[in-house]
């Protein structure tokens, strides 16, 4: 995940974690936000209408590993509902971009 999140970073095709993608409004601990692909990453209560409610918890790690060099990796805690939201939620996220999910999706989730 810490490799997609980088590699999509790079390329230009990073989701927004920290802001409302489509109107910019700050977001963060307790705002509930949700997911869509579409305005590139995460949305405001006010936007959100077309995207996929997520918890707080996934957007703060999903963040943290966007930002993070390979050494802040060993201190990422999460939970496997977590990490199985942002797998989704980043999934979701490539698909849309490249018009459809790329063959090496599944390799990487069958050895996860």
């Amino acid at each position: 995940m810490w490799f997609a999140l980088k590699a999509l970073s790079t390329a230009g095709y990073g989701p927004v974690l920290d802001a409302c993608a489509s109107c910019g409004a700050a977001t963060g601990p307790g705002v509930p936000v949700s997911f869509d692909p579409g305005a590139g990453g995460v949305v405001c209560a006010a936007c959100g209408e077309r995207g996929v409610p997520v918890m707080q918890g996934t957007v703060g790690m999903m963040k943290f590993l966007q930002d993070a060099d390979v050494g802040g990796l060993r201190s990422v805690r999460a939970d496997g509902k977590m990490l199985r939201e942002a797998r989704a939620l980043l999934g979701d996220h490539v698909a849309y971009h490249c018009g459809r999910a790329p063959k090496s999706s599944s390799v990487i989730d069958s050895l996860s």
